[in-house]
């Protein structure tokens, strides 16, 4: 539950805190772009929480580590109920974050003031973007696959299983979206140093076309290398097992 609360709990949304009051003052709008969507996104995150951490009066708390891994995770394994509520309130986190992202990639797009280019505008406001596009692309993968063991657990469907599944297919999904959201956490406060440092130092920032694209560019490489967070035991493993011609006994 440590891991859980200052990954999912803490470090993306305090970022998307500083952003959603920053943003309309260096943008020049008066608000977000989708005010209302923007509250769905806070309620969601909060009640998100509040689920997660309501496993505790049902008995246990999740137990299998932030990243959750399977067969760990299975109900054969696991029978209590504080996986199901882990599972169900990341569910509702992603949907939190998604909505979230969208709000900025359209505020940015269609808020920002007359005369403000692409190329004027605050490094934070880059590390932001780049940090909700990656949202975008991974977080409904994850949400994907916590439905998933849900589902296994609750409805006896086969997706993770040895019966059928793969245990492997968890850390596939899982890292897809932990490896980018790794630096769709720390984009955004690089962005807040970027533009920081200058304005309190009284000098002029240099490179600024060169940080604004290495933040993409971090990004984009971000979702190239998530494969190296799966177990290489595992992959063996699977891989074995998978492509070995079956000898009869």
């Amino acid at each position: 539950m440590h891991g859980i609360t200052m990954i999912f709990l803490y470090a993306l949304p305090v970022l998307s805190g500083f952003s959603n009051y920053l943003w309309p003052l260096m943008l020049g709008s008066r608000d977000m772009a989708f005010p209302r969507l923007n509250a769905f996104s806070y309620w969601a995150f909060l009640f998100s929480g509040l689920f997660i951490y309501a496993s505790f009066l049902a008995g246990n708390g999740p137990n299998s580590g932030w990243f959750n891994y399977v067969p760990y995770a299975s109900m054969s394994y696991n029978p209590g109920q504080g996986i199901d509520f882990y599972a169900l309130g990341r569910v509702l986190l992603g949907i939190s974050t998604t909505v979230g992202s969208i709000n900025f990639i359209v505020t940015l797009f269609r808020m920002r003031a007359a005369g403000m280019s692409l190329n004027r505008v605050p490094i934070l406001v880059w590390g932001t973007l780049t940090a909700s596009v990656g949202n975008l692309l991974a977080v409904p993968a994850v949400s994907l696959a916590f439905f998933m063991l849900w589902m296994d657990r609750q409805v006896g469907t086969h997706f993770f299983n040895d019966n059928g599944g793969s245990p492997l297919l968890w850390q596939h999904l899982f890292w897809i979206f932990g490896h980018p959201w790794v630096y769709a956490i720390v984009l955004p406060a690089m962005g807040i140093i970027s533009d920081g440092l200058p304005t309190f130092c009284r000098r002029p920032r240099v490179g600024y076309t060169l940080v604004a694209v290495s933040t993409i560019a971090t990004m984009f490489i971000g979702f190239g290398v998530w494969m190296h967070h799966c177990s290489p035991q595992d992959c063996r493993f699977y891989l074995c097992h998978s492509s070995a011609p079956q000898v009869s006994s």
